[in-house]
């Protein structure tokens, strides 16, 4: 579980991850990846750096890490 500062197309951005999982603060996009992808400064649309395997949209924007633990959960 980890709060990252990284880029979404260029634009700092605030990525939650919580076993896995990882999704841009203000998204509904849940992503799967290695969490070793989710490193400071890399942008999350890189496909290179940020492999996903999984995803699932959510029904409101995730706005924190608790908010993303209960999506992954539920």
């Amino acid at each position: 579980m980890k709060t990252v500062k990284m880029k979404n197309n260029g634009r700092p951005c605030a990525v939650y991850e919580y076993n896995g999982w990882y999704v841009v603060r203000g998204g509904t996009g849940v992503n799967r990846t290695d969490p070793e992808c989710l490193q400071p400064g890399v942008d999350v649309n890189d496909n290179f750096a940020v492999q996903g395997y999984d995803f699932f949209s959510w029904h409101k924007q995730i706005m924190s890490m608790r908010e993303l633990i209960y999506a992954v959960k539920h």
